[in-house]
């Protein structure tokens, strides 16, 4: 993780995001990958995401709101960034944003994400 992200390997997944919107299997595969590479299980931490990866985020979650794999990946990911201050205050600055795309993926795929958006909004909203 260490080697990939010194590499610049965040930067070169936010890059095809943004370059392949329209592609549905690239952007769920981009945020498995953002959070395998954001989150260090062994120090327990998060890194602060790269501003625009929330914008890619929920652009996707609206254009692929019956995709269950983007959707999954999506909450996946946004549920590790809310164990970062500094994703967190970004989130909670997109609370509207949020909680629309949230609400659909929980209504939508409630096995997948159901639980993942219940602490995401807890997080956001600072009921935890």
């Amino acid at each position: 993780k260490q080697i990939i992200s010194a590499c610049g390997g965040e930067e070169a997944i936010v890059y095809s995001m943004r370059f392949h919107t329209g592609s549905e299997e690239i952007l769920s595969s981009s945020f498995a990958a953002l959070n395998n590479i954001a989150v260090d299980i062994k120090n327990k931490t998060v890194a602060p995401a790269p501003i625009e990866v929330f914008d890619i985020l929920i652009a996707a979650m609206v254009k692929y709101r019956f995709s269950e794999s983007v959707q999954t990946n999506a909450c996946f990911l946004l549920k590790s960034y809310t164990f970062s201050d500094n994703n967190l205050l970004v989130m909670k600055s997109r609370t509207e944003d949020l909680m629309g795309v949230l609400t659909v993926a929980a209504e939508t795929w409630s096995d997948q994400c159901g639980e993942k958006v219940q602490i995401i909004m807890d997080s956001i909203l600072d009921l935890t």
